[in-house]
């Protein structure tokens, strides 16, 4: 009878084990990045769709206006500045991370450039609007 003598294999599930645990640690650590990176990008979007809400309701406050008032309100506004028109600016502004508003008015053409800057972002993000606004 043939009798075979094997090497001994000391320490192989040690060594699988642990590999396995460094592979999975791995992927956990990937699924934490994406994970920031989704509510980094979420916060970013809630600030750009606060800004689509901010020059709307400023859009808004221009249509209230008497068409020969609407001229007086172009400018540059921020949460704190005062206005010659009767938009309330400041509610407004204050709802976007030390915002700007640019209103530019060339006839009936009505441009609103609104920028602001996130806390800890090196660069400001900005949103245009534009509109005519015309009355028969």
């Amino acid at each position: 009878m043939l009798t075979r003598s094997y090497a001994p294999q000391h320490g192989f599930v040690l060594l699988e084990s642990m590999l396995a645990i460094l592979v999975f640690s791995l992927g956990i650590l990937a699924l934490i990045g994406f994970q920031a990176g989704a509510v980094r990008l979420s916060g970013a979007n809630m600030q750009r769709s606060q800004a689509v809400l901010v020059s709307n309701q400023i859009e808004a406050g221009l249509w209230g206006l008497a068409p020969t008032a609407i001229a007086d309100c172009a400018g540059t506004y921020t949460a704190k500045s005062t206005t010659k028109c009767n938009i309330n600016w400041q509610s407004a502004l204050q709802s976007l991370p030390a915002a700007k508003a640019v209103v530019t008015i060339n006839q009936q053409q009505v441009s609103i450039d609104l920028t602001w800057q996130m806390p800890g972002q090196k660069d400001a993000s900005n949103h245009r609007h534009v509109t005519q606004i015309s009355r028969n």
